[in-house]
This record gives structure tokens, C-alpha cells and sequence, in this order.
């Protein structure tokens, strides 16, 4: 809506404050673009105008409001863009720095990874009646003989002379390491697997994959691994989202094929392992779905009829991640999700009790980039570092924590 009036002035100091039809303001409502005619003005033959003032004045025609209480109002729940619908009379609308939750709106967080690992005495400014242990990175109410998650134990040296590419995740296996290994940078590439003598790290032989009935894709982009007991191995592929168990052969040459599962087409299976306490199979997947792609804990059955869902729990968004999902220990109360990018990979520690899953850390591994990791002793994690400058000093080793 526009408002104008029209003042003219004449040398004679006339004054002429109506349009011709004896009008002294116009009004007109525009319902989008568009010209409005205001009229004309009279001016006696003769005059000479001097100066001429027009005084406009703008308003809506009309208010409305949007009572705005759910999450969909506020561009639908988790920390994304927004998502359709937008508010009434809205044409577009977007947000950031923004978290929607519980039908209300705030500012999203903002996590920090900060790691002290207690190894020096300056890590802690006052110890109190505390006790400090540097040798095993933790502090308690005296020596209570721990070892931190930080704490990186004496890596394993494996046999020197053996080629050692790109290799990937490890398990333990009877008396010998199992190390998956491309040749090539390319995981999407069927991989090797070197078996190693234990106690002395020499290649004991090179083993090669059976499939029988299973598809050659269960070996593509094989993220983790796990053992499910002598002579049984189980491992993920990401892209394709499959789940599949292997059996040792008597020469211990050729893991073979017995079956193989997936949960659904919408997810990337990143982690596989089996709870040594309980018994119970648990998968690390990632849902390639939009807007949020979480990441979700599974405790699975694989049987002959199919992959039976006992339990699921929602780790968050990918946002709440940084890279790509890849390696899985459950070690009740702990568990541990990994994510490599680029030459860094990470940690996710969470405390497990059946019920809930709360996260407690991040932990970082600059320099140390891995597929997979896996329980190769009591209560010490396992992981080969993949490809990069920092992996050369670390070739033909098994890395501990």
C-alpha cells in the first residue's frame, strides 16, 4: 500500500495542495508489482513552478502470523539445512549454527577435541591427594595400575622382507595375525591376506579368498574385520553393505565363503565385531539416507534365513562424525566406532550397558590413518596404518593401543 501527496509551488506563492479532482492524497494497494496513477494537478496559465514536494508513505494492507512450535516449523529436527515446508507465506528459508529439537530452536553446539594424556607431570596443574601415573597415562586415588586409552603400547614388528602396500584391517587368528592388504590405493579393489606367525612375525603364507556361493563384492571396500573364534573370520563391506562369514580351510590357504547378509540398501556397514563377554554380534552402520545420515550400533543374528535385528541405537548424525565410518570394537562397557579423512582418523568412545550408549571421548589420530581395528589381546586394540608419508616409518607393523 502507497500513500503519497502532492505539493506544488508557484512564483505567485500559491500554494496548490488538490489534484484536479479535488483530491489532496492518493491511495492505492499493490498486490505485488506495479504502477499506481496518483491524478493530475491544476496549475493556472501563466504560473511558473518554482518547487514541487511529494511525501510518501508505505504500509501493509494486511498482517498475518505463523504460530511456530514444532520441529518442522523451525526446518525440521537435527542441525542440517532446512527442509520443506517453510512457513507459511514463506518462499525460502535457510539456517545454520542452528539446532531444532524438542519442538524448540537454539544455537547449535559446538564441540572442541581437546586430549590430555597424563603422560607428562604438566598435563595435570594440581594432582591434590590424586595420584598421577605418566608410565600408564591416568590419574586415580592412587596406583591402581591402569592403562589409558591413549596410551600406545610397543607396536609389532612383523616379517621385513614381505610386500606391504596399503594394508588394512588385522585380526587374530589361532597363533597368527590376519592383515587384509591392497596393492593398490584403491579399496574398492579385491584385497590379499598375509598370515603371520605370532610369535615371530614371519609370513607364514598368503590366503586366498573362496567365495563358493557368495558374491567377489563381500571383499570390495572391506572396512573391518573381526574373528568369530578359530578358523572363523567375519568381515563388512561398506559400499555394498554386506556382512560376511568365512571359514579356514585345513591348509589354512583360502578363507571360504559361507554366507553373507546386509541390513538394508540404504546402509553402509563400517564395523563388525563380537562382544567376548556376551557372545553377541554387533555392526557399525552408516545410513546413506537424507537429511541427518546417521550412524547406528546393531546387535545382529546372522542365521540361514536372514540377518535378524535384536537391538539398534542412534549414534548421531554425520555431522556429529568427522570422515568416513570404518572400524568397530565392542568390549563391554566400552565401545569404539572409527572414521578415517584423509591422513587422520578418529576414536568415538562410548559407554555401552545394553540399554543406553553414551558417548565419553573423541580421540585422535593424526598421521595415523587405518581401515578397521580389533581386540588382538586382552583389552588392547589393533589397527595397520594405511597409506601416507608417517605409514613408511610404520610398514610391516601392527599398531597397539
Amino acid at each position: 500500500m502507497i500513500f503519497v501527496i502532492f505539493v506544488p509551488f508557484s512564483s505567485a506563492l500559491v500554494t496548490e495542495t488538490q489534484f484536479s479532482n479535488g483530491t489532496s492524497n492518493y491511495l492505492h494497494t499493490f498486490s505485488g508489482q506495479g504502477v499506481g496513477q496518483a491524478g493530475e494537478i491544476s496549475i493556472p496559465n501563466g504560473a511558473i513552478v518554482s518547487d514541487a514536494g511529494f511525501t510518501l508513505t508505505g504500509s501493509s494492507s494486511s498482517k498475518s502470523h505463523t504460530n511456530m512450535t514444532t520441529d518442522a516449523n523451525f526446518g525440521g529436527e537435527g542441525t542440517n539445512s532446512w527442509q520443506s515446508p517453510y512457513p507459511q507465506n514463506v518462499g525460502y528459508a535457510y539456517r545454520t549454527s542452528l539446532e531444532a529439537k524438542d519442538d524448540s530452536i537454539q544455537l547449535r553446539d559446538t564441540k572442541a577435541n581437546s586430549q590430555r594424556t597424563f603422560a607428562k607431570s604438566g598435563d595435570l596443574s594440581s594432582a591434590g591427594t590424586s595420584y598421577q601415573n605418566t608410565s600408564g597415562q591416568f590419574v586415580a586415588n592412587g596406583d591402581q595400575g591402569y592403562n589409558a586409552l591413549t596410551l600406545r603400547k610397543s607396536d609389532i614388528s612383523l616379517d621385513g622382507t614381505i610386500t606391504w602396500n596399503y594394508p588394512g584391517p588385522v585380526i587374530s587368528q589361532e597363533d597368527d595375525y590376519h592383515v587384509i592388504h591392497w596393492s593398490s590405493s584403491s579399496v574398492s579393489s579385491i584385497p590379499t591376506v598375509k598370515r603371520l606367525n605370532q610369535s615371530t612375525g614371519d609370513l607364514e603364507s598368503n590366503v586366498n579368498w573362496n567365495y563358493g556361493t557368495c558374491t567377489s563384492q563381500v571383499t570390495q571396500y572391506l572396512y573391518d574385520a573381526t574373528s568369530g573364534g578359530e578358523g572363523v573370520l567375519w568381515t563388512v563391506s561398506y559400499n555394498y553393505g554386506y556382512l560376511a562369514k568365512w571359514e579356514l580351510n585345513a591348509a589354512k590357504t583360502q578363507w571360504v565363503c559361507e554366507d553373507y547378509w546386509s541390513i538394508s540398501t540404504s546402509f553402509d556397514i563400517a564395523g563388525v565385531d563380537i562382544d567376548e563377554q556376551t557372545g553377541k554380534m554387533y555392526l557399525y552402520a552408516y545410513e546413506n539416507m537424507f537429511p541427518n545420515y546417521n550412524r547406528y550400533l546393531y546387535e545382529v543374528n546372522p542365521t540361514s534365513t536372514g540377518l535378524n535385528i535384536n537391538g539398534s541405537w542412534n549414534l548421531g548424525p554425520s555431522s556429529d562424525f568427522s570422515g568416513t565410518a570404518t572400524g568397530l570394537v565392542v568390549d563391554f562397557p566400552r565401545v569404539i566406532v572409527g572414521s578415517r579423512s584423509g591422513s587422520i582418523s578418529y576414536h568415538y568412545h562410548y559407554r555401552f550397558d545394553s540399554l543406553l550408549v553414551e558417548r565419553q571421548a573423541t580421540q585422535t589420530f593424526s598421521n595415523l590413518p587405518h581401515y578397521g581395528m580389533d581386540l588382538i589381546e586382552d583389552g588392547t586394540i589393533g589397527f595397520t596404518c594405511y597409506s601416507g608419508g608417517s605409514c613408511s616409518s610404520l610398514a610391516r607393523k601392527i599398531i597397539q593401543y
